[in-house]
């Protein structure tokens, strides 16, 4: 008895362990794979506002969209339904993913395009009509925060870039202080599997937010690629494939639902696929030479809880080909009215440039307590 328990128990072992190489391995083929690939969607919102609550979004709407509010006010009672039509093209390299969110259809004046370029150390977002752009300490993985822009948030790059799915903390870093350890919690879990369907979850308490769970399920069917997402925090958010379709032999959702539910707001959000194709060009960075910057690099972690107060470290100025490095912008900093002085270097002395004067201080004591003696 106790050899066959021995032997069912090594089973279990050694299935979870080629379970876990064979999807972390399919991440990253698919991950290489993404990073030379255009990928068009067009992305179908609904949105609808519980009273007054609603026009909180508005704060960081586009200047363009200020002009509609006082209708939007004079609506405040019963609910209003919003929606959006996007046609989204993501960009991919080895080395940047460019989003650029063309608005095809809104009931809401004023609305415009709105674009994030990544790179591995930071973003780039911008209204195509405002060409303001405001740089973030923030990467594909991480997303940009819930505020800016209307429905990019909400876009998973594990879903729609082909991003390492246990590495994003889209969405749900929004009630986090600081970068949530998501990634290392869910490779020490072995998952729950289902028919062929891998169910990873992990929960905990933020202060002031209350409990949260994650929870990610990979279908093994297609390729170990992310089936559904859920993020419970209080309102619940959720990522799910609806149909799949095979380019270059890798699965690829073709149509997916994001659905969100707080006690303001009830997002639906239809994403399908329309083409995929090689990246040729080289991705163009998008700031022109003159182009105004609000640059948040002097911040180490921005997210939607901290968003607001990120926002007296920014520094403004006019691109002039290249950014300005983290000393540099401290600098700009000092001089815009920041009254925290620049870290500058410290001269170092060698000990050498004071032994004339130690000799003249000896020779001295020597010559005073000589005569004494005398």
């Amino acid at each position: 008895m106790a050899k066959v328990l021995a032997w069912l128990c090594g089973i279990v072992i050694l299935g979870a362990t080629v379970g876990h190489a064979s999807w972390e391995q399919a991440f990253s083929d698919y991950e290489k794979w993404a990073q030379r690939k255009t990928f068009e969607w067009v992305i179908e919102t609904e949105d609808k506002w519980k009273e007054k609550e609603g026009w909180e979004f508005l704060h960081h709407r586009p200047p363009s969209a200020v002009e509609s509010e006082s209708k939007w006010k004079e609506e405040e009672k019963g609910n209003r339904l919003v929606r959006h039509r996007w046609l989204l093209t993501i960009q991919n390299s080895a080395e940047v993913s460019y989003w650029q969110a063309k608005l095809l259809y809104s009931s809401l004046e004023g609305m415009t395009d709105e674009n994030v370029f990544y790179n591995k150390d930071f973003c780039i977002f911008y209204y195509t009509k405002d060409r303001e752009y405001h740089i973030l300490p923030c990467t594909l993985y991480e997303g940009i925060p819930n505020g800016i822009g209307v429905d990019l948030p909400r876009l998973h790059p594990a879903f729609l870039a082909g991003a390492h799915p246990f590495r994003c903390t889209n969405i749900v870093n929004w009630i986090f202080d600081k970068k949530p350890p998501i990634f290392e919690r869910l490779k020490g879990i072995s998952p729950i599997i289902e028919n062929n369907i891998y169910i990873f979850s992990v929960s905990g308490y933020q202060h002031p937010r209350g409990n949260w769970a994650l929870e990610w399920a990979l279908d093994a069917f297609h390729g170990y690629r992310p089936l559904r997402f859920s993020f419970v925090c209080g309102p619940r958010f959720e990522y799910r494939v609806l149909r799949w379709t095979q380019a270059d032999g890798y699965w690829v959702p073709a149509e997916m639902l994001y659905t969100e539910t707080n006690p303001s707001r009830q997002t639906s959000m239809r994403i399908k696929l329309i083409r995929i194709y090689p990246t040729n060009e080289p991705v163009a960075f998008p700031i022109p030479k003159g182009g105004t910057v609000v640059d948040l690099r002097l911040n180490d972690y921005v997210n939607s809880s901290n968003f607001s107060s990120s926002l007296k470290n920014q520094v403004g100025y006019l691109y002039i080909g290249h950014l300005p490095t983290k000393e540099e912008l401290k600098r700009l900093a000092y001089q815009q009215g920041n009254l925290v002085p620049p870290e500058t270097s410290r001269q170092r002395y060698s000990l050498w440039l004071f032994a004339p004067a130690i000799l003249f201080f000896l020779a001295a004591a020597y010559l005073y307590f000589k005569n004494r003696r005398q």
